[in-house]
């Protein structure tokens, strides 16, 4: 109870200044102290208006924790067990860490390896583009060919259940084809704008989210500052990487896009090429091509507990990571809503509830979220 009193105070203090450079107990955890004081920082430059309190309460305490640690921290997971950081954070950090390793500490999903074969030997990498795609004034044909050869990698249009890229692996002599752990959603700021609106944005991130593949990115393209609602976009930019765990990319416009494109592809290459070896026997399957199409298939059937994680994603402090713990456990409105009757009108109990029932949810999100419910 004192910790949850603690966390209610602090929520109600101004947004904290800068920090200032903290004394680190143990020399081997300098280098990522000062990584994360200089990541806070370029934030609130770069942010419109400064940080949120949530945000600015949440990277403080994890710089302390950085600081006061005894223990090297090494790796993400080590990240993850300090205390004051939260899982977010985690994801910002991962490229100050020498393995791009995702939280869990394991490698991206591989495609199967049959024999002592290098990843090149045994299969062509294609980028896939959904064909229902936009744009601009430019034949979709002529967008696929002029990846190809600008960067000579091999480009399909094809109608994708879910995002606007993926990349597949198609094994040269048994032509499977399996979808690697990347995907694209792309906007141009013009279409951004009405998405957030009416909440296009947010169901596109939680498809991709759900549609089984790791490494999520998301490409505006487009200078934000041309159109009417530029903070707005730059704020859901901002919230996608940040707290949805999103690899945001912009470009200037078209041509930039299908550079950005063949530069995606030939960095997926690389990074098949340097794990194949080692990976294709540790880590996940990839899966194939049409267990893919089946498993997004799935995400069409509108649920009522999609529904539901769609009203609470519109909760101030709720992020799309938080919503799906929540809807894990109180997967329909009324489900929560008898959760919280149960608790006899105890109302730091009912506030405090998904805070102490949900790893993902905090203080601010959990009291939130009561009166969420409890005003509907």
């Amino acid at each position: 109870m004192a910790h949850s009193t603690t966390v209610a105070t602090l929520e109600q203090l101004p947004p904290p200044s800068l920090p200032k450079k903290r004394k680190v107990s143990l020399p081997e955890n300098e280098e990522l102290a000062g990584k994360l004081l200089e990541k806070y920082r370029s934030m609130v430059a770069e942010q419109p208006g400064g940080l949120s309190e949530d945000l600015g309460l949440a990277l403080s305490a994890a710089y302390r924790g950085v600081c006061g640690s005894t223990q090297p921290i090494r790796t993400p997971d080590d990240l993850l067990r300090t205390e004051g950081v939260r899982p977010w954070v985690v994801n910002i950090m991962k490229d100050s860490f020498p393995q791009e390793v995702n939280t869990e500490g394991v490698l991206l999903a591989m495609p199967p390896r049959y024999s002592n074969e290098s990843f090149q030997e045994a299969y062509e990498v294609v980028l896939i583009l959904d064909d229902r795609g936009t744009y601009r004034h430019h034949d979709r044909s002529d967008v696929a060919d002029n990846i190809s050869s600008m960067f000579y990698i091999p480009v399909k249009m094809k109608r994708l259940p879910v995002g606007d890229a993926i990349w597949i692996a198609r094994h040269k002599v048994r032509h499977m084809e399996y979808v690697l752990d990347f995907i694209v959603g792309k906007k141009n700021v013009g279409d951004l704008v009405g998405s957030i609106r009416d909440n296009r944005h947010k169901d596109q991130q939680l498809r991709m989210k759900k549609c089984g593949l790791k490494k999520l990115i998301y490409l505006i393209e487009g200078d934000p500052n041309t159109v009417h609602a530029s903070e707005s976009i730059k704020t859901a930019c901002f919230t996608t990487e940040i707290l949805e765990g999103f690899d945001v990319q912009r470009t200037t416009g078209y041509s930039d896009t299908e550079r950005k494109y063949g530069h995606l592809t030939c960095s997926i290459i690389d990074y098949y090429n340097t794990h194949f070896s080692v990976g294709a026997d540790t880590c996940r399957l990839c899966l194939t091509y049409d267990e893919f199409v089946r498993r997004c298939s799935e995400l069409e059937k509108v649920t009522l507990s999609d529904v539901f994680a769609l009203q609470l994603m519109q909760v101030p402090h709720a992020t799309e990571e938080a919503v799906l713990d929540v809807t894990s456990l109180y997967p329909t409105l009324l489900s929560l809503a008898q959760a919280y009757s149960m608790l006899d009108g105890d109302m730091r109990a009912q506030e405090e509830m998904l805070m102490n029932n949900c790893d993902l949810v905090k203080a601010g999100a959990s009291k939130a979220i009561f009166w969420f419910v409890w005003a509907e």
